[in-house]
C-alpha cells in the first residue's frame, strides 16, 4: 500500500456548464468553494467568460491564475502555451493548497482543459467533474431531440473544409456544427447548397443574459462569436 506521502497531490477540473451558473453541478460547487487557487483560461485583453459564469460562487480569499490563450487554431492547441501555468498549477498543489481549474461546458468536450491534463496527470492525480455541454443545452433551449431510437449524432467543427463537413453531414441524421466565428458564412453557404437551411437552428453564448437563439434562414446576426453553433436535424431523411 503507498503511504500517504507517496500519494499524488490532487487538482480538480470542473465543468460548470454553457453559462447559466443554475447549470453548475453540486459537486462542481463544493469543490469550487473549497477552492484556495481558481486557475480559468482567457483570451488576451478579453474577460474571461468561464470566470463570470462562476463569479457568485468564488471565494474572496482564494488566488486567481488567468492563463492566456490564444484562439487561433495554430497556436491554441500548443502545450507551450499552458508550460508557465502548469508549472505554478503543480508546485500549488504540492503544498497542500486546493487548486481547481474552470472549464465551460464539460472539461473534456473540445476544451482547453483536456491539454493542462495531459500536462499535468503525471504528478498530479486530477479528478474532473463532468459539466453540461453546450449541445445539450442547445437541444433544451430549441426544444429539439438531439437523437432518438437508432439516430445518429455527429458533432463538427467548423474549421473543417466544406468538402469533410458535407461527408459527415450526409452520413448522420443530426448534426451540430461547432465553434463556427469566422467560418459562419461558408458553413452557411454550404447548408444552404446542400438544401438543410430549413431544418437548421442557430444559437450562440446559450445560458447568457444575451444569448440568441433562430433559426438558421432567419439568422441575421453581423458578428458571430466563437462560441456558436447551429444544429441540423433529420439530415440523412431529407436525402433519401
Amino acid at each position: 500500500m503507498k503511504s500517504k506521502i507517496d500519494k499524488k497531490p490532487i487538482i480538480y477540473g470542473i465543468g460548470l456548464g454553457p453559462g447559466d451558473p443554475e447549470l453548475i453541478t453540486l459537486k462542481a460547487l463544493r469543490f469550487l468553494q473549497r477552492a484556495d487557487i481558481v486557475v480559468y483560461p482567457a483570451s488576451k485583453d478579453v474577460p474571461s467568460i468561464v470566470r463570470s459564469i462562476a463569479d457568485q460562487y468564488i471565494p474572496t480569499t482564494c488566488q486567481e491564475i488567468c492563463i492566456e490563450i490564444p484562439m487561433d487554431e495554430d497556436s491554441y492547441t500548443r502545450l507551450k502555451t499552458y508550460e508557465p501555468y502548469v508549472k505554478r498549477i503543480i508546485s500549488a498543489a504540492q503544498e497542500g493548497l486546493h487548486v481547481v481549474i474552470l472549464c465551460e461546458g464539460d472539461p473534456l468536450f473540445y476544451g482547453s482543459f483536456s491539454y493542462i491534463y495531459d500536462a499535468v496527470s503525471e504528478l498530479c492525480q486530477v479528478e474532473i467533474v463532468p459539466g453540461v455541454p453546450s449541445i445539450c443545452a442547445a437541444g433544451a433551449v430549441f426544444g429539439q431531440s438531439l437523437a432518438r431510437k437508432e439516430e445518429t449524432i455527429t458533432i463538427i467543427p467548423a474549421m473543417l473544409s466544406e468538402k469533410t463537413i458535407e461527408t459527415h453531414l450526409m452520413l448522420t441524421n443530426n448534426a451540430v456544427i461547432i465553434k463556427l466565428g469566422r467560418h459562419f458564412k461558408r458553413i452557411y453557404a454550404l447548408l444552404e447548397a446542400m438544401q438543410l437551411l430549413d431544418q437548421a437552428y442557430y444559437a450562440e453564448r446559450i445560458g447568457f443574459k444575451d444569448e440568441k437563439i433562430c433559426r438558421l434562414n432567419e439568422c441575421d446576426t453581423d458578428y458571430i462569436p466563437y462560441f456558436s453553433l447551429i444544429l441540423v436535424k433529420d439530415i440523412v431523411k431529407n436525402h433519401d
